[in-house]
């Protein structure tokens, strides 16, 4: 008889989706201030040249298709974390990726499990660039 398993059972999988609840939440309110659980998800967005060259009618667009992006599956988020993304507009092409950042001073990927899934401890950094730069 099988048996089931919730993702609850796996504290892995369950860390990588709340780091995803975490990083939905930052990108879809990086304009305002994100709030969760009480708790300020700390970060700033960084636009590659590539988009700052774009007329503003279509950076506009791109910013909005990254706030709305729900377009997660397997191939696009392997680690289910939702950090990673691809948007079309037009003839434009772009991506927007969140990277993690401990505020401990250890560095990029230097983040431990716990650490990431607390936001006293990490920044997030949202880079939103043209496909061509990536």
């Amino acid at each position: 008889m099988a048996v089931a398993v919730s993702y609850l059972d796996d504290p892995e999988r369950r860390a990588r989706l709340t780091i995803a609840e975490q990083n939905d939440l930052f990108r879809r309110n990086f304009a305002n201030t994100p709030i969760w659980n009480g708790e300020l998800l700390q970060g700033q967005v960084l636009i590659t040249p590539g988009i700052t060259a774009l007329p503003q009618h279509i950076r506009i667009r791109l910013m909005a298709a990254v706030i709305d992006f729900r377009a997660f599956d397997a191939e696009n988020d392997v680690w289910e974390d939702h950090s990673f993304g691809i948007v079309k507009l037009g003839g434009v092409e772009a991506f927007w990726k969140i990277d993690l950042l401990n505020l401990c001073g250890d560095g990029f990927g230097a983040l431990t499990v716990e650490d990431a899934i607390n936001p006293m401890l990490t920044r997030r950094f949202l880079t939103i660039g043209l496909r061509s730069e990536d």
